[in-house]
């Protein structure tokens, strides 16, 4: 008897462990996404007739684009695993910029982005951007490193790019914006400096 009380006390301990456990409440997941409209709605309001089409790409790493919100903890790289980017930041990224080169070019330029061109359309510029860096620091900044390449009309320019900007506050939603807002400069930067 003491024998089965015994190999019942030892079953029921890690039962009793994993119920106490069940107790804690999961942490809850946030999913994120970058201001900006969609890229349709600009193509929209820009006919192109006769224009010069850019097609824009931006790349971003594996771990950023299908991940958590990246920041940095001294020098370690942290992706947050409660803390998602909604969908693809890279999409998001392509189509913030598109917009921009769309509101503020003439109507002789109309940019879209690559996974929305239409098959068969004549192109004749390409705006590749591949960031690096898009994350937060312990500091309480948002980073955002990177390069470009651009051709149009059988001549390329390149450049390279790095933009902080600080936090208004802790906090992951702050974060976002922060990130938002360093991107939205970037590709002011870039619709300036190139078109």
């Amino acid at each position: 008897m003491r024998m089965i009380c015994k190999r019942v006390l030892m079953l029921a301990l890690p039962l009793l462990a994993v119920s106490g456990c069940s107790s804690v409440p999961p942490e809850r997941t946030s999913y994120y996404t970058l201001s900006g409209m969609p890229v349709q709605q600009s193509l929209t309001a820009k006919q192109c007739q006769g224009c010069r089409t850019v097609t824009v790409k931006v790349s971003v790493p594996s771990f950023i684009d299908n991940g958590g919100i990246a920041y940095y903890s001294g020098n370690l790289l942290v992706v947050a695993k409660n803390n998602l980017w909604s969908e693809s930041v890279g999409i998001q990224m392509q189509g913030i910029l598109a917009d921009r080169i769309n509101e503020e070019t003439g109507p002789g330029i109309v940019a879209l982005t690559a996974d929305l061109r239409p098959s068969g359309m004549e192109n004749d510029n390409h705006l590749s951007v591949a960031v690096r860096r898009f994350n937060g620091t312990e500091d309480g900044y948002a980073e955002l490193e990177g390069s470009y390449v651009y051709s149009a009309e059988g001549k390329i320019r390149q450049g390279r790019f790095f933009r902080r900007v600080r936090q208004e506050d802790d906090g992951f939603g702050e974060l976002v914006s922060a990130l938002s807002r360093v991107w939205n400069e970037e590709c002011g930067e870039l619709v300036k400096d190139l078109f």
